[in-house]
């Protein structure tokens, strides 16, 4: 893996399916244009200022041409999920990539807030080209995206390893597929609310004959392999996104244990828990 050093301003994300955390370039995104005269954003639910400009940090993918979009977890003091988000895409707001030099401290609703002095804005940006985090393949105007046009963390070639994971071992991850029979029921067969159940002998009827019928049908489930061992034995995976997000999580893991450790200076082998 090249090395190469970047700038202070990041974003941190899973590269890989292993999953090890790398620093790459932020982008910063905001909507509507910042406050005029270098102000601060304004927390109009508090009346207050905040202590900067808030924007949203991103990644553009330089081969497709796309951003991804990271969602801050907007959490109040008391862990209630603030909708700042979802008001800024409901409405009809322009979108605008800016940039300028973090402050280091968040806002009210745990968002990126930039020095308003060092604020400028480059250009407008579309919303057919953002993509959200959770959701690579449609656009915040809602295009749903091919795989050719979708934007993709691994098209970075500006990639940073956090200094203290530099000698990690990772284990070797595998997914692989295997079809199952499973059980399917289909939909009601008819509208049991409009069944007269005054003619206890006629609802019945009526009841089982609307009732869903079984079928078996095949399904392609996705086992996770660590190490050769198999991760997900008591239960079954029918989505590659969920697999994949098993071997983060097991990655992640691994990763708190050995940093962990290294914190306290004691020899490290990577042990699954199972």
């Amino acid at each position: 893996m090249k090395i190469i050093k970047i700038s202070q301003s990041k974003i941190t994300v899973p590269m890989g399916l292993e999953g090890i955390p790398v620093n790459i370039p932020v982008s910063y995104l905001r909507f509507g244009l910042p406050p005029e005269g270098n102000k601060p954003s304004r927390n109009w639910l508090d009346d207050i200022d905040e202590k900067g400009v808030s924007v949203y940090k991103a990644w553009f993918d330089p081969k497709v041409k796309k951003f991804i979009m990271q969602e801050d977890d907007e959490e109040d003091q008391f862990g209630n999920q603030i909708g700042t988000l979802d008001s800024f895409l409901a409405n009809d707001k322009k979108i605008y990539l800016v940039k300028g030099i973090e402050v280091g401290s968040r806002g009210a609703d745990n968002e990126t807030l930039l020095n308003p002095e060092t604020v400028k804005v480059i250009k407008e940006v579309s919303r057919d080209d953002v993509v959200l985090d959770s959701n690579h393949n449609t656009t915040l105007s809602g295009k749903t995206l091919e795989s050719h046009e979708t934007p993709n963390y691994e098209n970075e070639m500006n990639i940073e390893v956090e200094e203290d994971l530099k000698n990690i071992q990772l284990p070797k991850v595998e997914i692989k597929t295997r079809t199952v029979q499973v059980k399917k029921e289909t939909p009601y067969r008819g509208d049991v609310s409009k069944i007269d159940w005054n003619n206890k002998e006629e609802a019945i009827k009526q009841w089982k004959s609307f009732m869903p019928e079984e079928k078996i049908v095949d399904r392609t489930v996705y086992d996770v392999y660590i190490d050769g061992e198999l991760l997900n034995q008591t239960y079954d995976i029918f989505s590659k996104n969920e697999a994949e997000r098993r071997v983060r999580d097991e990655i992640a893991s691994i990763i708190f244990r050995y940093r962990k450790q290294k914190e306290s200076n004691s020899s490290y082998k990577v042990i699954r828990i199972s």
